[in-house]
């Protein structure tokens, strides 16, 4: 044990400004070989000293509940978070700050699992693995699995300006906020993985990460797997954010959200389910670069119980204000089932109020609501109130069941469309509008959507404006490269007037006025909407015509599974199929396959299909 030296008010003065001029001799600690315990340990440290743990499981007392005492000092391990694991056996939380700790107090290389903490009130009861309550440490490659807590599963923060840098917070739980992590206050990550985390029961907000009154920094973070679900019976559910909730300062770069879900679930009232992998309120988030990938917000219920009505919105992202730029949002949905008393699903792709958005692109996103009493299902890309801004866009093979299978502006004012590509929509009008908002359009290509394309509230702008409908000729759909051809319209060279480049993406294949080997058939390809699917889909495809072509579906080990033959002579241009006639009774085990035309035309390629049950 280090001796402690007790000094007057005075002396202590005189010691700390000799000491700011001399050198530190930070003193390392080794545990087990110096000192038994990890907490023996950190009690023979001062400020600025290192506990350095041997590789191991350390389970009972003085091996958790570990507390820093208010010094900021570094915790690390000798070989990183596989090899020495904190094991709290479910009798405590793993490590808790309280008492100021700073930056320079660090966390580095454990893993902490089975932390659990009792039932109760913030902050007692938040922070599974580590609570930092009024302190503001760095954790630095941790994994934080398998713990418990009302709040914060993994981590508990309310801190001003933690900072967390490559790690895993994965399969945690929380009985209402915060799966993997909840809290406030600020923080900063970096290179870190939220996965399989889940939050639910009577509330249920930020199956991976409910965070709030401060600023939140994330960079380079995946987000996957996360689910939030409120679930009981003779009451109202409310659900926000399968992979975020989150409100105040917000920025997030090179983020992605993929396979998130926020849903809602109960037997006879109302549901509501908002922002499969992210929820957003407030005014002030920004989004660089960010993959929202196959989320989803559901909303279902007994419809031989149910006497309210479900909602469920925002299958990528839920917000009120946001700026998004250069971000994909990709086969996310929101479906609302079940309730005679009407169901309601919007934005499947993106749910805002007055969100902007520069260089996105939305694909293979929808909105469902079943067919019973009252039901709407709207903006299957995006659904966005006036005000919102959507600049040099791509949308392609999004649906709604109801309106705006890509677009549905909804409150009263005008929503801004400019430079955008809105293409091959399924089921309803590509654009749609309601509550006296008439989105004007510029330099858009509206072309080869399923119920026409300058229709309804849009329909009196074709033409004008630099707007025209023409295919686009997307480089390779099928591999999701939705960069253009050379010869494309929407090609900045070929594009009306002065618009510029239409779309998200530049000219990614071909060369101008001639027809290399890269350049699509007219077209040509084939892909599954949705994708992922559940048993439940259209194949599509743009055929030259005149040739025999058949649709065969394989599986990983190249075997084939299904095929349907299309005949010769089979029309020219855009085909569709549904899922249904393909599989033709046959049901599918859940796994990835591979789907083609044969013969391949030029430009064409079998697409992967994920087909969930």
């Amino acid at each position: 044990m280090v001796a402690r030296v007790l000094l007057s008010a005075a002396s202590a003065a005189v010691f700390l400004s000799a000491a700011s001029i001399l050198p530190a001799h930070a003193a390392t600690i080794r545990v087990p070989s110096q000192e038994p315990t990890i907490q023996q340990g950190i009690d023979a440290a001062a400020a600025g000293d290192t506990v350095l743990v041997a590789p191991g499981t350390y389970t009972g007392p003085g091996n958790r509940g570990l507390d820093f005492g208010g010094r900021d000092l570094v915790l690390r391990s000798e070989a990183g978070a596989d090899a020495t694991i904190i094991d709290c056996e479910g009798d405590d939380r793993g490590i808790h700050l309280h008492l100021g700790e700073g930056p320079a107090a660090c966390i580095e290389g454990f893993t902490v699992t089975h932390g659990s903490t009792p039932f109760g009130n913030w902050p007692e009861a938040a922070g599974g693995a580590i609570l930092c309550d009024g302190a503001s440490p760095t954790i630095r490659a941790c994994r934080l699995i398998h713990n418990s807590a009302e709040r914060g599963g993994g981590l508990g923060l309310d801190v001003a300006g933690a900072r967390i840098e490559d790690c895993l917070i994965a399969s945690n739980t929380a009985g209402a906020y915060g799966g993997g992590i909840y809290g406030g206050g600020g923080l900063e990550m970096i290179r870190c993985e939220i996965a399989g985390n889940t939050c639910g029961g009577d509330y249920g907000n930020g199956g991976g990460i409910s965070f709030g009154g401060g600023p939140l920094l994330m960079t380079d973070c995946v987000l996957h797997g996360n689910v939030a679900d409120n679930y009981g019976d003779d009451q109202w559910t409310v659900t926000r954010g399968g992979g975020l909730e989150a409100s105040g300062t917000i920025r997030l770069t090179r983020c992605e959200f993929q396979s998130n879900v926020a849903g809602a679930t109960n037997d006879d009232s109302f549901n509501d389910a908002a922002g499969g992998g992210a929820y957003i309120y407030g005014q002030d988030a920004v989004f660089d670069a960010c993959l929202f990938i196959g989320n989803t917000a559901r909303s279902v219920s007994d419809p031989f119980m149910s006497m309210g009505g479900n909602t469920a919105y925002g299958g990528g992202v839920a917000c009120s204000a946001a700026v998004f730029t250069g971000c994909v949002f990709q086969g996310n949905a929101a479906y609302s089932e079940g309730n005679p008393g009407g169901n309601f699903a919007g934005g499947g792709g993106l749910h805002g109020r007055t969100a902007t958005l520069n260089y996105c692109q939305f694909v293979d996103n929808s909105t469902t609501a079943d067919l019973l009493v009252e039901h709407r299902a709207e903006g299957g890309g995006a659904a966005v109130a006036a005000g919102s801004h959507f600049m040099r866009c791509t949308f392609s093979g999004n649906s709604a069941t109801t309106a705006g299978a890509a677009i549905h502006a909804r409150d009263a004012g005008s929503a801004m469309i400019d430079n955008t590509i809105v293409a091959f929509s399924l089921f309803s009008e590509a654009v749609s509008c309601a509550g006296g908002n008439t989105p004007l359009l510029t330099c858009c290509d509206v072309y080869g959507n399923a119920a026409g394309d300058w229709v309804g509230c849009i329909a009196g702008q074709a033409g004008a404006n630099g707007n025209f409908s023409a295919d686009p000729l997307f480089c390779r759909p099928a591999e999701n490269d939705y960069t253009i051809h050379a010869d494309s319209p929407c090609a900045p060279d070929n594009a009306p007037g002065q618009c510029g480049l239409v779309g998200a993406l530049a000219v990614g294949c071909g060369v101008i006025g001639v027809a290399g080997d890269d350049a699509p058939a007219a077209g040509a390809y084939v892909r599954v909407f949705p994708n992922p699917l559940d048993g439940r889909g259209i194949v599509e495809w743009n055929d030259r015509g005149g040739s025999h072509r058949t649709v065969r579906l394989y599986d990983l080990a190249g075997r084939l599974v299904l095929s349907h033959e299309l005949g010769a002579g089979a029309a020219a241009g855009r085909q569709q199929l549904a899922w249904s006639d393909l599989a033709a009774g046959t049901k599918l085990p859940a796994g990835v396959y591979f789907l083609k035309l044969d013969p391949l035309a030029r430009g064409e390629r079998p697409v992967r299909v994920v087909v969930t049950k």
